[in-house]
């Protein structure tokens, strides 16, 4: 669920939630949310993924190139 539709669950519920700060314009709930963040998360995820995957996995380029010579490509 977004953020939005967590909001609007809970009001719905009278469990009288706070307007989740800097989601929507003004923090007006009757705004459309701002998606100002999207791109930052991407590179977030695409760094984390880079440095998780690629940065953090142990290999051996010589058995990756005598696994290669097995296969016929690299």
């Amino acid at each position: 669920d977004t953020l939005a539709r967590e909001y609007f669950r809970d009001y719905e519920a009278g469990l009288d939630p706070h307007i989740p700060e800097n989601y929507f314009k003004n923090d007006d709930v009757n705004e459309t949310p701002c998606l100002c963040w999207s791109s930052s998360a991407a590179l977030f995820f695409s760094n984390w993924v880079n440095y998780a995957v690629y940065q953090e996995t142990p290999f051996d380029w010589r058995k990756l190139e005598d696994d290669a010579a097995a296969f016929g490509y690299l």
